[in-house]
């Protein structure tokens, strides 16, 4: 068996948001999917800023999208995304749900960051960008 790849994070719950993350970034031209990067393995580095109460509530949703057939995702992608039609108090879940999970896809995915599987260039290496990082002191 496999090291696992997070503290945070059981393999389910992983699962679930490469699931989403797939279809919010799938492969594109030379843009590898989300799952293809293999940035995943970098979550720890996202979730250890995340507060225990939001930890707790986002491992259960990832949960439930580990175990939503695809057609339920791209549904719950759509509503995110447009949130309008629904009472005011289903909108600021579905906005709070998108504007978070979208921060956490889009985070790992243009990181820099790749998995030790993958060979190819990076996103920000097909765009011809460079991240500096400077240390806070």
């Amino acid at each position: 068996m496999s090291p696992p790849i997070s503290a945070y994070f059981n393999r389910l719950q992983l699962r679930g948001l490469v699931r989403l993350a797939d279809l919010m970034l799938p492969r594109s031209g030379e843009y590898p999917a989300f799952s293809e990067l293999g940035c995943i393995e970098h979550i720890d580095v996202i979730a250890e800023h995340i507060p225990e109460p939001e930890l707790k509530d986002l491992k259960l949703l990832l949960g439930v999208l580990a175990a939503t057939p695809r057609p339920g995702l791209q549904t719950l992608l759509k509503l995110m995304q447009s949130p309008a039609p629904w009472p005011e108090s289903v909108a600021t879940v579905l906005r709070q749900m998108d504007t978070g999970l979208r921060g956490i896809v889009m985070s790992l995915y243009y990181s820099g960051r790749k998995g030790s599987h993958y060979n190819g260039p990076t996103p920000l290496e097909l765009m011809g960008v460079e991240i500096i990082r400077v240390p806070l002191n």
